[in-house]
């Protein structure tokens, strides 16, 4: 849902990351929105903030295989942050 109304937030490393892959935000939403929750691979709270949670997927996208990690925060304030999106 968070993806759909492109609400995430993209961290500078995230960024570089996409920088090498020729990738954009909009490959980063477009991505996240195919993921499904069948295709979560691990799942955890965010040691760094709580009542957050760290979802790893590994994704195809656009012939790629992909890891990607999010922390989602749905309860207070609907905050999606990616943390990590790189070619596996």
């Amino acid at each position: 849902m968070l993806a759909h109304a492109k609400r995430a937030l993209i961290t500078g490393k995230v960024q570089q990351s996409l920088n090498e892959l020729g990738l954009d935000v909009t490959d980063v939403l477009d991505c996240l929105c195919q993921i499904t929750v069948q295709e979560i691979h691990k799942e955890g709270p965010d040691e760094r903030i709580p009542d957050k949670r760290v979802f790893v997927f590994r994704k195809r996208y656009e012939e790629r295989l992909l890891y990607v990690k999010v922390s989602v925060r749905l309860a207070k304030d609907h905050d999606l942050t990616v943390l990590s999106f790189k070619e596996k």
